[in-house]
């Protein structure tokens, strides 16, 4: 595995080739896979009114409710939904697959500049195969939008300080960075720039002049943005600006906890488990690790981080800077740290390569554990296909074994009608498997091979089991049927939660129950467990319950029901 000769030609074919890997992983399974959570539909229903209304500014949601993220991923859903002229599943998830390959496809030319070649197939191999990153390249949410062009205003900066050029490219990918998801897209490129700044210890006039340079251009161009959402949305729009920045940040949400509240080691722990398989080979490396601590010789090590590429640098300097900038909200989900996957990627691809060099064992270990994992899967769904899991799930919570069994007994009935493409993405991950623990190779096919299993056993997922699983939780069919028993002349409304993927599906005709009820008949969505609920509200009216969901929708649990609400009947005088 030695670093190949940086050829522009060689460069750009590895390009292509890392472009070509994440684009197979990713698209073809993108069509097949209905809405089955809260936050797909919710971004998808905001380019639906893009293309129905034309309001590109500030366009609304679920009953006229202004998006609380700003709308770059939605404009792009859009651009890729006109020539259809309506918004599908599959297209809302297509800039995120887009997006993905082209930064896998920049890094590897960025590093591949700085650092070989190899360094950077590798890093960008284990970018498109970590695990969150591809769960959120094959998602219809704004993190991958905000992350990419993130992801370019950082390569462009380096480029500019390192050679004074394309510097307004880091400032337009920093604007769209604001207008993916707000001005978390400047603060936080800028306070890696400061930490880097310092570590290289440029003079204070260059660093101010330098961040100065790049980062003001990029806020007047985001502003533009800003003011005339403001001139249409007024104090509303400026009160959900406050509340998802600043208020998120402090864990002042207004009402109640902020969402999504977690410990730092959620975050850190979640950053770990987003980065599997390729985060294992620390574990793996943990006991000469420990060594150099016990010796001291860490002390050394530390000293010496400084005297590294520039761009190592720079990558532990933007992942320590997302790690401790998300660290002080309340609020943690490790979609936040998306952004820090393409520079960890690189610094885990780096570490790879140190180890095939000087320890290769440890590269042998790595690819076995890896192995491990994607054997443990298969087992645990042979497992599931035999019914030898029942004892399991009887040793957790009620509601934790029901979801359990649930997904067991979808994944039995997939077995019984599998397709043949069904049966091919089954079997290849074992075909690599089966060849690393046969036959005797070289570390460099092992650690090969490993990757390559994990890779098709990610198709496997996206191809065979998460479709599965998404029709067993999607609100498309009730949706279907809903249509068909609606009164489009009485209004529908929902009570106690935000049915987005329904409100999608009809076309976002759906908002939230009034407190002053109409005094006509009127729909109303409500989860099953929650009509009596809604009985202490309605009074005295009557309801009729007119459909109920065949499955929960988008949690087992979640029997949705539709009920009609009886018009106030006149009282005699």
């Amino acid at each position: 595995m030695e670093e190949s000769d940086n050829n522009p030609r060689i460069v750009l074919l590895a390009a292509l080739g890392v472009i070509l890997f994440s684009l197979l992983s990713t698209l073809p399974w993108i069509w097949s896979k209905p809405f089955y959570t809260r936050g797909e539909p919710r971004e998808a229903v905001v380019a639906q009114e893009i293309l129905k209304a034309g309001e590109v500014i500030l366009p609304k949601r679920y009953g006229g409710d202004v998006p609380t993220k700003p709308p770059l991923s939605h404009w792009l859903v859009a651009l890729v939904s006109f020539w259809r002229g309506e918004v599908t599943e599959g297209l809302s998830r297509l800039p995120s697959v887009l997006l993905s390959a082209l930064v896998a496809g920049a890094l590897s030319i960025f590093v591949a500049k700085r650092l070989g070649v190899g360094t950077a197939f590798l890093a960008s191999v284990i970018l498109i195969t970590s695990f969150e990153w591809h769960r959120a390249s094959v998602t219809a949410r704004v993190d991958m939008a905000f992350s990419s062009f993130l992801t370019f205003s950082l390569i462009f900066l380096f480029i500019a300080y390192e050679r004074r050029k394309f510097s307004s490219l880091a400032s337009l990918f920093l604007a769209l960075s604001v207008l993916g998801k707000g001005p978390v897209g400047v603060v936080l490129p800028a306070i890696i720039w400061v930490f880097f700044l310092a570590l290289r210890r440029s003079c204070i006039r260059f660093s101010s002049k330098f961040i100065a340079a790049h980062f003001v251009p990029s806020l007047a161009i985001a502003f533009v943005w800003y003011f005339l959402a403001w001139q249409r949305g007024g104090d509303e729009f400026l009160d959900i600006v406050f509340r998802e920045n600043i208020g998120r940040f402090l864990g002042d949400m207004y009402h109640g906890t902020a969402p999504h509240s977690h410990s730092v080691w959620y975050l850190y722990g979640s950053f770990f488990l987003g980065l599997l398989p390729y985060s294992l080979v620390l574990v793996v490396d943990l006991k000469r690790l420990l060594g150099i601590v016990r010796r001291g010789k860490w002390q050394i090590r530390l000293k010496g981080v400084l005297d590294l590429e520039p761009l190592v640098v720079y990558s532990i300097v933007i992942v320590l800077s997302f790690l401790l900038f998300f660290s002080f909200p309340a609020s943690k989900r490790s979609v936040y740290l998306l952004g820090a996957y393409p520079w960890a990627a690189l610094l885990l691809g780096s570490y790879l390569l140190y180890l095939y060099r000087s320890y290769p064992f440890a590269v042998k270990s790595f690819g076995k554990v890896v192995l491990s994992l994607v054997a443990f899967a298969y087992l645990l769904l042979l497992f599931i296909s035999f019914g030898l899991t029942e004892g399991l799930s009887s040793l957790l919570p009620p509601r934790q074994s029901f979801e359990f069994n649930y997904y067991a007994g979808v994944w039995r009935n997939l077995t019984s009608h599998l397709q043949p493409l069904d049966i091919l993405l089954l079997m290849l991950p074992l075909v690599p498997l089966l060849v690393f623990f046969l036959r005797r190779m070289e570390t460099k096919a092992r650690l090969c091979l490993s990757i390559a299993s994990f890779y098709l056993f990610l198709c496997f997922s996206e191809g065979v089991l998460v479709p599965a699983f998404a029709k067993s939780l999607s609100s498309k069919g009730f949706s279907k049927r809903l249509k068909g028993v609606l009164d489009k002349r009485l209004p529908l409304f929902s009570y106690g939660n935000e049915f987005y993927g329904i409100n999608f599906y009809l076309g976002n005709s759906l908002s939230r129950l009034p407190r002053k009820l109409p005094s006509n008949a009127f729909y109303v969505l409500v989860l099953d467990s929650k009509i009596s609920k809604l009985r202490g509200i309605i009074g005295e009216r009557g309801y009729t319950v007119l459909l109920r969901s065949e499955h929960g929708i988008t949690k087992p649990h979640y029997i949705v029901d539709l009920i009609m609400v009886s018009p106030v009947t006149m009282q005699p005088s």
